[in-house]
């Protein structure tokens, strides 16, 4: 599928400058090498999320970071199972790493279980006050720090959008699995409600633990009476299953919306979410400025600020969806 509309330039330009904003570290302390530690909540299959790691590991190059040279860097892939994920967190703490990159909200929990010590800079987590991973956003304060995925009124939003795009729903239903959501599913789930509440839907929650409960929730949809629309709700398995997800709502002809791009371009109807890539790449200034001694608990934890709209018409025009004029004007990209 070949996108037929680019993302503001400007917007783009501003977060490659931020990154490249970051002060060269050429040379650590006494010669040593820095040691970098990765541990994402993904399988190493998952290309998506190697685009990226490779964003980051350009980024920490640009800063003077060079793995072999000024740094090493560990990487570990252990997908989205708790008993694999916890192996994996005790695996990289045991190596005692100068900093680690943590993606997903399950990884962090794991990594906080195993160290209070070790600075943690996240990635990919929606709720970490609730979860209990920093004090504040602003004064975070133990051992971790990051960015913020998303915003919990974008469990509204999307249902607004999901709405916009097809008029004729009458219910709403939140897919995801509670035992890696943030704040079990609940964080999302609120907004998500009120917003359905609004626009006289009848809100439904789908929780999912399995392939087999997750085919089970999505063909349920298809057997109600009603016109019900589908928002996959982000936490590791919802983005891990992505592509049987899509296959599913294709199949039963579900209107769906979903928390990042590239569930669009792989084939999903619409996606409303922050751009992960360009999180990555931001996320080089926090690492290097704990290389070089600033204590993680210090640097207050980022929310996103930019939001992309994304909309796959082929996936439109299989099930019957005129594109409304409204999200014609406001999607970012648009895929044939």
């Amino acid at each position: 599928m070949r996108p037929v509309r680019r993302r503001d330039a400007i917007a783009v330009l501003g977060s490659a400058l931020a990154a490249l904003a970051v002060p060269a570290r050429a040379q650590t302390a006494g010669g040593r090498r820095k040691r970098v530690g990765i541990l994402m909540g993904y399988t190493q299959s998952d290309q998506e999320a190697h685009v990226r790691v490779d964003a980051f590991l350009d980024g920490m190059r640009r800063a003077g970071w060079v793995d072999g040279k000024t740094m090493q860097m560990e990487t570990h892939w252990a997908g989205n199972v708790p008993a694999t994920i916890r192996e994996h967190a005790a695996a990289l703490v045991r190596s005692q790493p100068d900093v680690i990159l943590a993606s997903t909200t399950p990884v962090v929990r794991a990594l906080l279980q195993e160290t209070q010590t070790i600075p943690i800079v996240f990635l990919s987590v929606s709720d970490p006050v609730g979860d209990r991973f920093v004090g504040s956003l602003a004064r975070p304060g133990g051992n971790a720090t990051g960015f913020t995925n998303l915003t919990a009124s974008l469990g509204g939003k999307w249902v607004e959008l999901l709405k916009e795009m097809n008029a004729s729903l009458v219910k709403v239903a939140a897919l995801f699995n509670p035992d890696v959501a943030a704040n079990k599913g609940a964080y999302y789930y609120r907004p998500f409600q009120a917003a359905a509440d609004t626009l006289g839907m009848a809100a439904m929650s789908l929780a999912v633990h399995s392939d087999a409960e997750l085919e089970a929730a999505i063909a349920s949809l298809a057997s109600e009476t009603a016109r019900v629309g589908l928002v996959v709700m982000p936490d590791a398995f919802t983005v891990g299953k992505r592509a049987k997800i899509i296959a599913l709502a294709a199949q039963y002809k579900i209107t769906a919306i979903y928390p990042y791009a590239y569930f669009a371009v792989e084939g999903g109807l619409m996606a409303y979410g922050v751009d992960l890539v360009d999180q990555y790449r931001v996320a080089v200034s926090y690492v290097d400025r704990i290389l070089d001694g600033e204590p993680a608990g210090a640097l207050p934890v980022q929310a996103p600020t930019r939001f992309e709209l994304v909309v796959n018409l082929g996936a439109a025009k299989a099930l019957g969806l005129a594109l409304p004029a409204s999200l014609q004007l406001r999607a970012d990209k648009l895929i044939a």
